[in-house]
């Protein structure tokens, strides 16, 4: 069984997922993957703490007042659905669990395509 984890931006999100893959794996044997943003926290942190794949994506948040990163936004998270899908397609995953951030999105949309 594979096993994708994602969730990023704080560690308010990376940490549970990090949690839910430990209390999981005590009863079931399975290979896991996490999908996070490039060069984030979440990156820093899986690489440094566990031995999961990492897999990195695009994504950006949404502004939260106007400005030209409202230009760039639909565009840098279509790219990110667009790395998503690709690694998904790759590790081939039975089960895709996100715990939030706006790396969840990209993710989320990927698998639904699969």
């Amino acid at each position: 069984m594979k096993i994708v984890f994602s969730g990023g931006g704080t560690g308010g999100h990376i940490y549970p997922a990090l949690a839910i893959k430990e209390i999981l794996q005590q009863k079931h044997n399975f290979t896991s993957g996490y999908v996070g943003v490039k060069g984030g926290m979440e990156e820093k942190i899986v690489s440094r703490e566990t031995d999961i794949e990492f897999f990195g994506v695009r994504a950006q948040g949404m502004p939260r007042s106007l400005s030209l990163k409202w230009l760039s936004f639909p565009f840098v998270n279509l790219a990110g659905v667009s790395d998503a899908w690709s690694h998904l397609k790759k590790f081939g995953p039975d089960l895709v669990v996100t715990t939030g951030g706006f790396v969840a999105f990209p993710v989320l949309a990927a698998s639904r395509l699969l």
